[in-house]
């Protein structure tokens, strides 16, 4: 895939804006009942450059509950986000425009073509028809997808549809792409695919906001890395950074991530579990992936 092809005549110049702001940002679902829970508490971060971002945290951290804000899908219950200079609730379309959001659960309309699909999106980015054309035809081949573009969603493999819906976050040439867990699931192949691009966002100048379990993958593609840990931020910044600052012995970011836990006095539960499973499977049980 020509990558570089794709993104010679898009990319701009440095902007004055901040990609991405969130001041004390919370969510709190079924507020003020008796099965109120708060999902975020008093999130705040700034990404001041581009490249790509590593969201990692156990389940239940918050981590799909942030993306979908920073995405527009849901509103805080409090704190302010602001995306390319601009905030999602004051102006939800001009926000909207400057993101791209993926997630492994995202679907397709089953009925339509994936060129069909392209089309329905770029019309509701105000797309001209001419522009869009061209820019489907661009994705198809940017993907690889002119084996199955003209064929019905419904009948295309999980990988196959995933290509489909990155084309779908391409089609407006967004600033800001954001992943929650989207290789989960998917073939050798096609998870190579979208690794190669991830990386060539980042070369392309755009923000990449990856979720991911993978702490492999988080460490071959980011950076930098938000660990998140029931609803707030306990660590951020430069993977080669934070360890040097934990002095950690570890290699992979799967035990710095564990060091950085016990160290804020959050692995307990972690490790009650282990000897659990340990005690009922047997002394070789490793759980150290296991978050």
């Amino acid at each position: 895939m020509n990558f570089r092809a794709f993104y010679v005549n898009i990319k701009k110049m440095e902007q004055s804006y901040k990609p991405l702001i969130l001041d004390n940002v919370t969510k709190i679902y079924s507020e003020n009942s008796i099965s109120e829970f708060k999902a975020l508490s008093g999130v705040s971060f700034c990404i001041e450059k581009k490249g790509v971002y590593g969201l990692i945290g156990p389940n239940g951290a918050g981590k799909t509950t942030l993306l979908r804000i920073i995405s527009n899908v849901i509103k805080p219950t409090s704190g302010i986000v602001s995306v390319c200079g601009f905030n999602p609730i004051e102006d939800p379309i001009a926000a909207k425009k400057k993101i791209g959001f993926l997630s492994v659960s995202t679907g397709l309309y089953e009925r339509i073509t994936p060129r069909e699909t392209l089309s329905y999106f770029g019309t509701l980015f105000d797309l001209e028809r001419s522009q869009l054309d061209s820019r489907i035809d661009e994705l198809v081949e940017l993907l690889e997808m002119q084996d199955f573009v003209d064929k019905k969603n419904e009948i295309l493999s999980l990988g196959q549809k995933q290509r489909v819906n990155i084309a779908r976050c391409l089609i407006h040439n967004p600033e800001i792409f954001v992943f929650d867990e989207i290789t989960e699931g998917l073939d050798v192949l096609t998870s190579r695919i979208i690794i190669k691009f991830i990386k060539f966002l980042e070369s392309a100048g755009k923000t990449v906001i990856l979720s991911t379990h993978d702490m492999h993958m988080a460490e071959k593609l980011c950076h930098n890395i938000i660990m998140l840990y029931n609803g707030s931020i306990i660590e951020s910044g430069r993977i080669y950074d934070l360890k040097i600052r934990y002095k950690s012995k570890f290699k992979h970011l799967d035990e710095l991530f564990l060091e950085i836990l016990k160290v804020n006095g959050h692995l307990s539960r972690h490790e009650t579990l282990t000897e659990e499973m340990r005690r009922d499977y047997g002394e070789n049980v490793n759980c150290e992936n296991k978050l």
